[in-house]
């Protein structure tokens, strides 16, 4: 097959016409599967669990400090995105934004806004920890992820990311103690719904801050895509000439078989 697709004389018109450009490795001529580059993104382990930035506590303590002085409720809000095996997550408060990487197997939307909102939990919980100050304070969690929500409000243990969720019904209950109710409100992105009404916050305090960690966690995954487009780039040129000398293998195919039904005719007179 090899000699018919890329050496046969008999064929260099079609060839011309229709093959992509000549292998240029034993891989291509025989297998017709282009080579590319190891993939560049690092490989992490799993099932570790995850670590909050030191770098995050500045920007939420500012603001639980504002809010305990002001007796009103610390509202955060969080996102998540991922593309091409990346992810990014985002916190953003009224001072700022904070977004960084997703580090692991489970490069996933749904994992990044997860890790957005067990990294808030866990800072704001060493915050209050660290300051030993008593508190009662309504910490307003804006989620634009239902899903993410409906994880770890469950009462069922689920049958993936265990660990998530019992850490996080753990951290939960011990920033009960330390009077810091962690409210969920789900907050619609992009502006849509223009009819909701949340139960906690206002609306467009929530809107508002919803749209800020989406930009900062769109950003962040700008960034990390930036690394990666001479990689994909590759991998689509790669992809593109197989997918047409596959094709030209089935039009030599279909040549060769018109061939061998000739001879059989001629040989039958």
């Amino acid at each position: 097959m090899p000699h018919l697709l890329w050496k046969c004389t008999a064929l260099q018109t079609q060839r011309r016409q229709l093959a992509p450009r000549p292998p240029q490795n034993t891989s291509e001529e025989r297998l017709l599967a282009a080579v590319t580059p190891p993939d560049p993104r690092p490989l992490h382990p799993t099932n570790q669990a995850i670590q909050a930035p030191h770098d995050l506590r500045p920007l939420l303590e500012q603001q639980f400090n504002q809010a305990v002085l002001c007796g009103q409720p610390l509202v955060i809000a969080t996102d998540g995105g991922a593309k091409h095996g990346l992810a990014t997550w985002a916190v953003a408060v009224d001072t700022g934004t904070f977004a960084r990487p997703l580090r692991g197997e489970d490069n996933t939307a749904m994992m990044a806004e997860l890790t957005a909102i067990w990294c808030v939990l866990i800072t704001i919980i060493l915050v209050v920890e660290q300051s030993q100050a008593q508190c009662d304070l309504q910490v307003i969690l804006a989620v634009d992820c239902q899903s993410a929500i409906d994880f770890l409000d469950r009462v069922s243990v689920p049958t993936q990311h265990f660990h998530l969720w019992h850490g996080f019904q753990q951290h939960r209950r011990r920033a009960m103690e330390r009077g810091l109710r962690i409210l969920f409100q789900w907050t619609p992105a992009h502006n849509k719904h223009t009819e909701w009404r949340p139960t906690y916050g206002c609306p467009t305090h929530l809107r508002h801050l919803n749209h800020q960690a989406d930009r900062a966690a769109a950003a962040a995954l700008q960034r990390e895509l930036i690394c990666l487009q001479p990689w994909l780039d590759t991998v689509a040129r790669a992809l593109q000439w197989s997918s047409a000398a596959l094709k030209w293998a089935a039009r030599v195919a279909a040549i060769w078989d018109g061939h061998c039904a000739t001879l059989a005719n001629i040989s039958s007179i």
